[in-house]
């Protein structure tokens, strides 16, 4: 400005735009959500959490996008009116869609195939109309979660499995050398291991309590062996100390 050269502008209100406007909006929210006596989830970003007596609710922040669940429908709807007092928001009803999980059976071929998207082949239209053809074939399945939590088992299970550099394209990404198929599939087990205490840990933050562990399923004899009594012989000394935290 022409006589105030030597002056700078404060900036009094992060505008929409900025670097700073996500981080400004994020602790702007967090705060009002904190004034409502929730918990930040420190295991998943973007997760509150309110206990109040038996009645549980739950916030999920995505950038600007709120939802909101609970077991109580009075809190839920004066959360809304309190929302919607403090910011300019809309209320979009129930949720019918969340991230795509609608379609999550078909994210990975989808993910896959969209990798050759500026260079398809005949292979790739093929294994496009397999995954239309599913589609038209489960259009009426579906999964079902019973309100009432005794008639559905509260076991939960993880698969996992490896096939040793059996995928040509994924082979590259690999963040450890395997050198035979029982340390492949040990290295396998160890990343479930990790996820199922992940898991363990998010839902303990979000009040739902179990009583009986994690459930890991795989396919190898050997792996389950040494997964239940390490031994450093031949087939297994190459295996470094990150590689046993499996054993617990």
């Amino acid at each position: 400005m022409t006589g105030h050269e030597n002056k700078v502008y404060r900036l009094k209100k992060v505008l929409y735009g900025l670097k700073q406007a996500p981080w400004a909006w994020n602790r702007r929210i967090e705060c009002f959500l904190l004034q409502l006596d929730f918990n930040k989830c420190t295991t998943k970003y973007g997760v509150y959490v309110r206990a109040i007596a038996c009645d549980l609710m739950f916030v999920c922040l995505y950038v600007d996008d709120l939802l909101d669940t609970g077991s109580n429908t009075t809190n839920i709807n004066e959360f809304k009116r309190k929302i919607m007092l403090e910011f300019e928001m809309i209320n979009l009803g129930l949720l019918t869609y969340f991230c795509g999980w609608n379609l999550l059976d078909i994210t990975y071929g989808m993910r896959l195939i969209s990798r050759f998207m500026d260079h398809l082949r005949v292979p790739h239209l093929l294994a496009v109309k397999k995954i239309l053809r599913y589609m038209k074939g489960t259009l009426d399945y579906g999964l079902l979660f019973s309100k009432h939590g005794r008639s559905v088992s509260n076991e939960i299970y993880g698969y996992y499995d490896s096939d040793w550099c059996g995928d040509k394209s994924d082979r590259k990404i690999t963040i450890v050398v395997a050198l035979s198929s029982c340390e492949a599939e040990y290295i396998a087990t160890l990343m479930g291991a990790c996820q199922a205490l992940w898991l363990e840990n998010l839902m303990s933050k979000l009040k739902i309590r179990r009583e009986e562990p994690m459930k890991i399923l795989i396919d190898n004899k050997s792996a389950i062996s040494l997964a239940k009594s390490p031994v450093a012989h031949g087939r297994s000394k190459t295996l470094g100390q990150d590689f046993t935290f499996s054993e617990t």
